[in-house]
C-alpha cells in the first residue's frame, strides 16, 4: 500500500516498493528543476557521511552515512549508531533549511524501529516542514505509526 499526500508519502514494501523506482522519481523530479535530497542511512561503503554529499545532477544531491560497509540494522556498532545519528542531525537541518522541495528518506523507518531515532522526533520534524516540502519514506510500516501520519 503507498499512502500519499502533498506533505509526504510512505511507501511500504508490499507497495512493491523498489529503491529504482524512488530513484527515478527523484530524478524526473530533479529534471523538472524541483531540488531534491535522497538519503540512504544503512548504505555505505563508500565514506560519504554528512560533509561529503555528492552532487549526482543539477538539482539531485545525494548523502549516505559515512560508515565504511554497508550496514546492517541488526549488526550496528557505537561509531556506526553515532554516525548515523550525526547523519540524522545533518538531514533535520538541510530539511529545515527549505532548499529541497523533495526529501527521500531511505532506511529512516529502520532508524525508528531500531530506537536510533525516535519516532517523535520524526513526527515532529514532518508535521513542521514548509509546505513546499515533500517527503517520501520508503520501508516496512510495522512498528510505528508514519503510515497514520501520513494519512
Amino acid at each position: 500500500m503507498a499512502v500519499q499526500t502533498n506533505r509526504f508519502g510512505t511507501i511500504t514494501k508490499s507497495s512493491k516498493f523498489n529503491t529504482s523506482k524512488v530513484i527515478g522519481e527523484a530524478l524526473k523530479t530533479a529534471a523538472a528543476g524541483r531540488r531534491v535530497l535522497v538519503v540512504q542511512f544503512l548504505k555505505g561503503g563508500i565514506h560519504q557521511g554528512e560533509g561529503h554529499m555528492v552532487n549526482l545532477a543539477q538539482n539531485l544531491d545525494w548523502i549516505r552515512s559515512d560508515s565504511a560497509r554497508q550496514l546492517n540494522s541488526g549488526e550496528l556498532d557505537e561509531s556506526e549508531t553515532k554516525s548515523l545519528l550525526n547523519l540524522w542531525q545533518h538531514v533535520q537541518e538541510l530539511m529545515r533549511s527549505v532548499e529541497y522541495q523533495l526529501v527521500v528518506l531511505e532506511d529512516l523507518v529502520e532508524l525508528v524501529n531500531l530506537r536510533i531515532v525516535e519516532q517523535l522526533e520524526v513526527d515532529r520534524l514532518l508535521t513542521k516542514l514548509p509546505a513546499s516540502v515533500e517527503v517520501i519514506i520508503p520501508g516496512m510500516l510495522l512498528e510505528n505509526n508514519l503510515e497514520l501520519q501520513a494519512s
